[in-house]
């Protein structure tokens, strides 16, 4: 946490940023760290966002960060952790009525986070397996890659890579109505295995928080929720830095 804290205030100085939300959660197991964002509003925002006119500083600025990560973050956290990042995403944030959050997920290429944490190893090749399944009895053909880890009692990650064949690959590039139409539609088949798989192996899922298709990379990551009272117990509690990023 000292690092991250260190990080985010030589952040802060190099791009002249002031507190624009906060820093709640960290949470790591294995080689996934997850991070969560706050930005809790004014009452005059309040009133903004039950108005419809909501002006949220967090998505506003959310290009922003999610650039500034790739080109200044991640190259320090590789050098400080030894370890490559083998896939990393900010999530668009969602806005509620009192405030607004976002998830940044890394996964780096080993287990630097072996020792912290505590996972839930025994369901995590199992639902992964599961996914799979289903996507192909749905889908024909099945991911390259799915990879599941279970956080602690809490969250799930889950990063499934390769679920476009050539010729949508080729066709998104050409259209951006095909870029919506099967982003939507991979995000509803990536829901419905997962619901499947944690169903099957009877493991808790009670929201899927985050879920964002990158159709360049043809990679879809998400941060499924496991337990609504630990969850709300992180929103309530007092952030662990009142710092941007």
């Amino acid at each position: 946490m000292d690092y991250h804290l260190k990080l985010r205030h030589e952040f802060c100085q190099k791009y002249q940023f002031s507190r624009l939300f906060d820093l709640q959660h960290l949470t790591v197991c294995r080689q996934i760290e997850l991070v969560l964002y706050i930005e809790k509003f004014s009452k005059w925002e309040v009133a903004l966002v039950e108005a419809g006119k909501e002006y949220i500083k967090l998505k506003k600025y959310y290009p922003f960060f999610s650039d500034a990560i790739h080109t200044y973050v991640l190259p320090k956290k590789e050098k400080d952790y030894a370890a490559k990042v083998r896939h990393y995403h900010l999530f668009e944030p969602r806005v509620e009525k009192k405030l607004s959050y976002t998830m940044s997920l890394t996964l780096y290429g080993e287990n630097i986070f072996k020792h912290l944490g505590r996972a839930q190893g025994n369901y995590d090749e199992a639902i992964a397996a599961d996914i799979s399944k289903y996507y192909r009895q749905q889908n024909v053909r099945g991911p390259e890659a799915v990879i599941v880890i279970t956080m602690n009692e809490t969250f799930a990650v889950i990063v499934i890579r390769g679920v476009t064949s050539t010729f949508w690959k080729r066709y998104q590039r050409d259209s951006q109505e095909a870029q919506g139409f099967f982003a939507k539609a991979t995000k509803r088949l990536a829901e419905e295995a997962v619901r499947f798989s944690f169903l099957n192996q009877q493991y808790p899922l009670k929201e899927i928080l985050f879920m964002d298709f990158q159709w360049e990379q043809d990679i879809l990551y998400m941060v499924v929720l496991c337990d609504t009272g630990s969850w709300q117990k992180i929103l309530s509690e007092p952030p662990l830095a009142a710092c941007f990023m």
